[in-house]
């Protein structure tokens, strides 16, 4: 008998100690937690919302932004809540709350518009600079901004690089200097305000140039119509010297050519060179050449040279490398070790003499490359 009334005391005990627990699930309770969401003055609908991480305390909201959980404990507790649109655009609530007696009503929780992030500038790719900009906040709870980068498209604050910071609303642009060529790169910007509301933008990615040691030869960097890293060459005994200008109608690849024009009879070549110093090249290491051209009406090529003792040594066959006249787009290419006597390889686009065309004469220019082999 006494060993009935010990066991029978032991299970009262065991059954309190279950009811009393702090588990949220298994606490029944008649407390109320209720709130509406907003971006401005529209409702959030659909937007996850949740209490502790507890499933039994989540839910969505309605068409008016509307949610409430039940059965919540008293004392204090973290709301969370998250939303994304059909434009990859995010807002996100992460707040302590108490709750106590009867119904804890949060009234209108009004979230940060969450920002764009424009197409990236990448027109400084190739001197280290990729320009975001993207629209300003108009949460007068605004705390600052941040921005977030990534090599893949899974891309949130938890996942990113954190890469800049700014606690100025009007401080919309930042330059990335620190990436690397050849990569393709995600970024996301975040709004932060008050009470831990967040808003995200979309994510824009850009691809960077692939590293080569020729700088602008896809020729989609250029300033009041110059091409940057090029030199126009011409013989000035030669007569008018003809013109080297963009062209986005004939493109080998990318958005822009390098297209050449010039008078008809005109003697001599024409060219147009740039000098890569030996520091960007190994000494005895072996390099492809390889470039776009198409002509109209000239015939076109490139080939890679240096100067030592006075004397041009041409390290490619021009004949490997160039393409006679009324010749669509081709990719041509060649293969040359770096010497040792080089300080300096120049790579030289030029157009032929033509005696006899009675026509202005074209040719175009494209994806020029020096690539290490091994």
């Amino acid at each position: 008998m006494f060993k009935k009334i010990i066991y029978s005391v032991s299970l009262l005990l065991l059954v309190a100690f279950c009811t009393n627990s702090d588990n949220p699930i298994e606490t029944k309770t008649d407390l109320l937690v209720r709130g509406i969401l907003k971006i401005q003055d529209s409702p959030i609908i659909g937007a996850e919302v949740q209490i502790d991480d507890v499933l039994n305390w989540k839910t969505t909201t309605d068409e008016e932004g509307y949610f409430e959980i039940k059965n919540v404990t008293k004392g204090e507790h973290v709301l969370q809540s998250s939303s994304t649109n059909d434009n990859g655009q995010v807002v996100s609530v992460e707040s302590t709350i108490s709750v106590n007696e009867g119904t804890t009503d949060l009234g209108e929780i009004r979230l940060p518009e969450p920002p764009i992030l424009f197409d990236i500038d990448i027109t400084q790719a190739l001197q280290n600079k990729l320009t975001l900009h993207w629209s300003s906040s108009l949460d007068e709870e605004f705390r600052e901004y941040k921005i977030y980068r990534k090599d893949d498209a899974g891309l949130d604050e938890n996942t990113g690089e954190l890469i800049y910071v700014s606690t100025e609303i009007q401080d919309t642009t930042f330059i990335d200097n620190s990436f690397n060529m050849g990569l393709e790169y995600f970024y996301r910007v975040y709004t932060l305000s008050a009470f831990g509301k967040l808003g995200g933008s979309n994510i824009v990615s850009t691809p960077t140039p692939q590293p080569t040691m020729v700088e602008n030869g896809d020729f989609e960097i250029w300033s009041d119509n110059l091409i940057p890293s090029w030199n126009y060459m011409y013989d000035p005994n030669s007569g008018l010297p003809g013109k080297f200008t963009l062209d986005s109608n004939n493109v080998g690849e990318g958005k822009y050519s390098l297209a050449m024009t010039r008078a008809p009879d005109l003697h001599g070549d024409i060219n147009i060179d740039q000098s890569i110093s030996s520091s960007k090249l190994i000494v005895g290491g072996k390099y492809t050449f390889s470039l776009m051209l198409k002509s109209d009406s000239v015939g076109v090529g490139g080939f890679v040279y240096y100067k030592a003792d006075g004397n041009m040594n041409i390290l490619t066959i021009p004949q490997e490398t160039s393409i006679a006249e009324n010749t669509d787009w081709v990719t041509v290419s060649t293969e040359f070790v770096f010497p040792s006597d080089a300080n300096v390889l120049t790579v030289r686009l030029y157009a032929y003499e033509t005696m006899s065309s009675q026509n202005t004469l074209k040719g175009w220019y494209d994806n020029v490359k020096i690539e290490l082999i091994e």
